[in-house]
């Protein structure tokens, strides 16, 4: 299960910096595991504070949903 979830998150990471950096997704997935993580962090903190924060909701919000879904309430429209 951990090796799914590294590969995961990795998946993840290198679709993220492709759009940060404007580069195609297979160039970045060429990076080694530190180079994606220094790209993301660069480029992220190049970034607008408020801008940070919408990508922040948009991106983390699902993504820990996806990852445990069963523990997180989901509001029932009435």
């Amino acid at each position: 299960m951990m090796w799914e979830l590294d590969q995961f998150i990795r998946a993840v990471l290198v679709d993220f910096a492709s759009k940060l950096s404007n580069q195609s997704v297979y160039r970045i997935s060429r990076l080694s595991d530190d180079d994606l993580l220094k790209l993301v962090e660069e480029k992220f903190s190049e970034l607008p504070k408020d801008e940070k924060q919408g990508i922040i909701d948009a991106v983390l919000g699902p993504l820990i949903y996806s990852l445990f879904p069963r523990r997180i309430p989901i509001p029932k429209d009435e």
